[in-house]
């Protein structure tokens, strides 16, 4: 009865939590490139509908005016959320469309791994490892066998509909280490770089944070695609993922790096800090000290370093200080002020 008076009246619709992605897809292939002309029993969250529209626009779905592209048609052609049919497709180029077929196969289910408290196995190679028979068990995990033959029947079907042979393009033990590059195809906004400290925390391309509940294999990779994380406010929990090559972010994101020189000042060595940086959205993939900056940038740095800690910061002598005390009282006694610093 508690339970009961605690529930609420009645289900919040499904549309105002849901990923549109999918939803988006299919208007756009109908012609409708504005949800909101339709008629809805509950409209969709303009924040989510936009979240979705960005992410169909990032995989090539969609074009800048919000029509559906030629390879969004054919990733409304696989019966598979929009994220994983463009994995799928843009595979088939390297080669590596087996591998993808059995990734999409295992992100289109429950997770088959089942970890103890404070034991979770985030790493999907293992995954990959149980569906190729690489292996039994994933340490003190529990393993969901039905799970695991319903993923091998999935995967096995999406190859027969792609046109593979059964073991031609299957993936292999081989072609595991490749799950993140396919992985970084489905998830370009979930690409995340380890940050410098003692915690293993990371920052992904779309500005957010993320880390691991419990200790992890994982946590000492220096950049992961994140396939599933929870909605933390400020640090979300890591709750499957694969390592990523920074050579593979080269590849496939080589059109987006955006090179650019800043000055700024370093809080924590008290300098002024100038550098030529090369970021993927929010990742600073590589930095370069710079030996000779522009000297107005390094000005306006050295001030804001200033304002930051403040007048005594600097080196004054007792010379100085009589000086500048002589000069705020002309200041305050003066009536013109604009002509005394």
């Amino acid at each position: 009865e508690k339970e009961h008076v605690g529930l609420a009246p009645r289900r919040a619709p499904e549309i105002l939590d849901a990923d549109l992605a999918p939803l988006v897809l299919d208007l756009a292939q109908w012609g409708t490139n504005d949800p909101s002309g339709l008629s809805w029993l509950t409209k969709p969250p303009s924040g989510s509908e936009a979240q979705a529209k960005e992410l169909l626009t990032r995989l090539g779905a969609l074009d800048a005016s919000g029509s559906i592209t030629p390879h969004g048609k054919q990733m409304a052609e696989l019966p598979l959320h929009p994220r994983l049919s463009h994995m799928v497709l843009k595979s088939v180029p390297l080669k590596l469309t087996g591998l993808a077929c059995d990734l999409a196969a295992l992100l289109s289910e429950r997770d088959p791994v089942h970890g103890m408290p404070g034991r979770r196995q985030s790493d999907l190679r293992f995954r990959l490892d149980l569906l190729h028979g690489v292996r039994n068990h994933v340490g003190n995990a529990s393993v969901d066998r039905a799970t695991i033959q319903r993923v091998k029947r999935t995967a096995e079907l999406w190859r027969k509909h792609l046109g593979l042979r059964a073991t031609s393009q299957a993936g292999t033990t081989e072609g595991i280490h490749q799950a993140g590059l396919l992985l970084a195809l489905a998830y370009p906004d979930r690409i995340a770089q380890r940050q410098q400290g003692g915690e293993a925390r990371y920052l992904l391309t779309n500005g957010r944070g993320a880390t691991f509940a419990n200790p992890d294999p994982l946590a000492s990779e220096p950049f992961l695609v994140i396939a599933d994380l929870d909605a933390g406010v400020q640090w979300a929990r890591i709750d499957l993922a694969a390592p990523l090559a920074l050579e593979d972010i080269e590849q496939l994101y080589r059109e987006q790096i955006i090179e650019s020189e800043t000055v700024t000042w370093d809080e924590r060595t008290q300098s002024v800090r100038a550098s030529r940086q090369r970021k993927l959205g929010s990742l600073v993939l590589s930095e370069q000290a710079l030996s000779k900056p522009d000297p107005s940038l390094v000005v306006g740095a050295l001030l804001d370093g200033i304002r930051q800690a403040g007048l005594s910061s600097l080196a004054w002598t007792p010379e100085l200080q009589h000086w500048r005390t002589r000069v705020q009282f002309l200041r305050r006694t003066d009536g013109s002020k604009s002509t005394w610093p």
